[in-house]
């Protein structure tokens, strides 16, 4: 397996201000920033919509164990 990079990689609490600061550090990733064009947009708008699920089907802090949510995107070999 052929690692060239990690575009974006989080565990943490997931509120719509650390989705500003999550998309802002993917945009401004070296490796984000030699996607083509359309791959980068694509990329961007999976990266948005499972931010969004991971803030409205995460499980609530009342439980008893509750792991915390994570994103991760790489890069490995052409596949993202």
């Amino acid at each position: 397996m052929f690692f060239q990079g990690i575009l974006l990689d989080y565990e943490g609490v997931v509120d719509q201000e650390r989705i500003d600061i999550l998309l802002n550090e993917l945009k401004t990733c070296e490796h984000f920033r030699n996607l083509h064009m359309i791959t980068a947009k694509r990329v961007y708008s999976v990266t948005v919509e499972c931010l969004e699920n991971i803030i409205k089907y995460s499980i609530g802090s009342d439980q008893a164990y509750v792991p915390k949510p994570f994103i991760s995107i790489k890069l490995i070999e052409d596949k993202i």
